[in-house]
C-alpha cells in the first residue's frame, strides 16, 4: 500500500468522452490549493481525447492525481466502484467520493461536504434542492423526470431522502469498504444500491444517523447526459430487482460474511 504522507481525502472521478470540455484550470487551481487531496480519474473506454487531457494534468500533478484507464466502456456504476476499490487498496487516507467529472458539483462544494464527515456522520452526499438561498441550474425536463424518479427511490428506501442521485457522495474508508465491496446490478441507479448496502448492513435507523444529506449550493447542468432514453423504461426494472436483492435472506447471508473479513 502506498502512503502518501499528505492524502487526507480522495476524490474518484470516472471520466467518458469529456473531450473539449475537460475543465483543466478548475481542477488545476483546486490541486494547488487542496495538497492533501487526491485524485483518482476512472478513464472507461474513452474514444475522445480525454485520456490526452487527463495525462496533461497528470504529468503537473503527478503527486495528486493517478488515473485508471479502461479500454472499454464499464459504465458509470463499474468504472467508480473500481476506482474506489483500487484507492482503498493502495492508499491510506481518511475520506473518499466520488464526482462528475463536468463538475457540475464544484470541487469546493465536494470539500464543504467532505468537511461534514464527522462524529457519527459517516456518508454525507448532496442535495440538488432549489431554495432562496442557492443556486442550482437544471433543465426543466431533467427535474419533472429526476423528480418522479426520487420520489419512488425515497418510498422504496424510506430513509427520507431528496435526491439520491446527486453525483456528489463522501464518505469513510470504513463505509466504502462495505457499500463498494461487489458489483451494482445497476449501471446508472447504483447510487441506490449504496443506500441499499447501508440498510442491509446496519439496518434503518443505523443507517439514518450515520447519513446526512446537505444542500449545494450551487449546481449547473453541464453536457448533455450519457444515458439513452430507452434506458427510462429499463429503470423500473433495476429498481425492482435492487429491492428485491437487498430484500432478501441471502444478501443478509453475504452481509455476515463481510463482517467477518472486515
Amino acid at each position: 500500500m502506498i502512503n502518501y504522507y499528505k492524502i487526507e481525502t480522495i476524490i474518484v472521478i470516472p471520466t467518458y468522452n469529456i473531450g473539449d470540455e475537460f475543465r483543466f484550470n478548475d481542477y488545476k487551481f483546486f490541486l494547488k490549493n487542496n495538497e492533501n487531496v487526491f485524485l483518482c480519474f476512472v478513464n472507461d473506454g474513452s474514444t475522445d481525447q480525454t485520456f490526452t487531457y487527463l495525462q496533461s494534468l497528470n504529468s503537473a500533478f503527478n503527486n495528486q492525481t493517478h488515473i485508471i484507464s479502461y479500454q472499454t466502456n464499464l459504465g458509470k456504476a463499474e468504472a467508480t466502484r473500481k476506482g474506489i476499490n483500487y484507492c482503498n487498496t493502495h492508499y491510506n487516507f481518511k475520506t473518499i467520493g466520488f464526482l462528475d467529472v463536468d463538475l457540475s458539483t464544484s470541487l469546493q462544494e465536494f470539500m464543504r461536504l467532505n468537511s461534514l464527515i464527522k462524529d457519527e456522520k459517516e456518508f454525507v452526499f448532496g442535495s440538488r434542492k432549489s431554495t432562496s438561498k442557492n443556486k442550482i441550474f437544471r433543465k426543466c425536463y431533467r427535474f419533472f423526470i429526476g423528480r418522479i424518479i426520487a420520489f419512488i427511490i425515497s418510498k422504496i428506501l424510506n430513509l427520507n431522502t431528496y435526491d439520491t442521485q446527486c453525483g456528489c457522495k463522501v464518505f469513510t474508508k470504513n463505509i466504502s469498504l462495505i457499500i463498494f465491496n461487489e458489483t451494482f446490478i445497476s449501471k446508472w441507479l447504483f447510487d441506490v444500491e449504496l443506500f441499499s448496502r447501508m440498510k442491509t448492513y446496519y439496518g434503518n435507523e443505523l443507517t439514518r444517523q450515520k447519513i446526512r444529506e446537505t444542500t449545494l449550493n450551487k449546481w449547473e447542468d453541464r453536457g448533455s447526459s450519457k444515458i439513452s432514453f430507452f434506458y427510462i423504461f429499463k429503470l423500473w426494472i433495476d429498481l425492482f430487482n435492487i429491492n428485491k436483492k437487498y430484500s432478501t435472506k441471502h444478501y443478509f447471508t453475504n452481509k455476515k460474511q463481510l463482517k467477518n473479513e472486515l
